[in-house]
């Protein structure tokens, strides 16, 4: 499936979050968000506010995982997990999910 696109890459990514919903400036406040994936040690805090942008990720000199060393053999797949805040309250706590590592890239 996208596997050509994953070793072509080296196994190597970048993560970003996306905000699908239109907020409106000034209401909702910026979010702090970091990212790990599998046993790596999380990156970030990042904060941005997603009603002036919807996209954001990692600063340039973090934002690119070596997620090869990461993917599990027998499932072929990596897990993401996610910590979101707004202000210093943790709205979201590590939730993982699971990247075929396959499609990846």
């Amino acid at each position: 499936r996208g596997g050509q696109s994953f070793r072509r890459a080296g196994g190597r990514g970048i993560l970003e979050l996306n905000c699908l919903q239109e907020l409106e400036a000034g209401v909702a406040p910026p979010l702090r968000f970091r990212f790990a994936v599998g046993s790596l040690p999380p990156r970030g805090p990042v904060l941005h506010d997603f009603a002036a942008h919807t996209l954001c990720g990692l600063p340039a000199a973090e934002e690119v995982w070596d997620l090869a060393d990461q993917v599990d053999q027998l499932s072929k797949s990596f897990t993401v997990h996610l910590e979101v805040a707004i202000g210093d309250q943790v709205v979201a706590d590590w939730g993982a999910g699971e990247c075929d590592g396959a499609g990846a890239a």
